[in-house]
This record gives C-alpha cells, sequence and structure tokens, in this order.
C-alpha cells in the first residue's frame, strides 16, 4: 500500500463512521437518563471532532501531494 491507497482507505473508513455516527445521535436522544444521555452526547461529540481532524488531515495531505506533481 502505497500513500495514495492509505489516503483512500483512510477516506473510505472515515465515510463510514460518519454514516454510522448519524444513526447514534437519534438514538442517543431516546435514552432516558438524563445524566447518562448527557455523557453520551458529549462523548459523541468528542468522536466528531476527532474523526473531522482526521479527515481535514487527508485533506491537507492530498493537497501537498498534488502539488508535487507541478
Amino acid at each position: 500500500m502505497d500513500q495514495s491507497q492509505a489516503i483512500e482507505t483512510i477516506e473510505e473508513a472515515c465515510k463510514t463512521i460518519s454514516i454510522q455516527f448519524m444513526k447514534i445521535g437519534p438514538a442517543i436522544h431516546k435514552i432516558e437518563d438524563a445524566d447518562l444521555k448527557g455523557e453520551l452526547i458529549k462523548q459523541s461529540h468528542t468522536a466528531t471532532t476527532a474523526l473531522e481532524v482526521i479527515k481535514k488531515q487527508m485533506i491537507k495531505l492530498k493537497g501537498r501531494d498534488d502539488s508535487k506533481l507541478l
């Protein structure tokens, strides 16, 4: 696996994870325990933020790869 394949693998995994996170949000709101719901929302937000950082880093890395072609 070279770097471009690694980037593609990471981006595809991020898409899959994002789709699954979209299912978690609505389900969290059905939890009746207020303390647990609050913690789940907090942790879901933290995980989503981390995922977005990964996605942005891949975009930056692709930009650097493209500039080598010039």
